[in-house]
């Protein structure tokens, strides 16, 4: 009986723990649904200051595409979260002088409140330098 527990046990949390995926071509399909500022800057330097400040975060780049402007990063299980996976949008707008940063936050758990809100923080940070 404990054995069928266990097992039980381990299917739940490898269904909660398992990896996204981590491929530019899947973050398309979400893609406008997170928050987003927009920079008087070129995309090279917004691309160049957005990898510096995610540098400065717990985050892990683990997929990244300049010509498409995707950035793909992930933090793992914390003390207060199950982890997150941030998808950052880079690109040029106009004649590009301007540049729109899109960042969509999704937590591993949705129920998990204690996420960090990469929206919020990476964004203070782009605003310091960029604005």
């Amino acid at each position: 009986m404990a054995i069928k527990s266990l097992s039980a046990l381990f299917m739940v949390f490898a269904l909660l723990f398992q990896p996204g995926c981590a491929t530019v071509s899947d973050a398309e399909s979400v893609r406008g649904t997170g928050e987003a500022r927009v920079y008087p800057r070129s995309k090279e330097l917004v691309w160049d200051v957005v990898m510096d400040v995610l540098g400065t975060t717990s985050l892990k780049i683990v997929a990244e595409d300049r010509d498409k402007g995707v950035i793909k990063a992930k933090r793992g299980v914390t003390g207060f979260s199950y982890g997150e996976r941030v998808t950052i949008f880079v690109d040029a707008i106009g004649d590009g002088t301007e540049t729109r940063v899109e960042l969509v936050n999704k937590r591993v758990v949705e129920s998990n409140t204690d996420a960090a809100d990469w929206a919020t923080i990476i964004f203070n940070r782009l605003d310091r330098v960029l604005s």
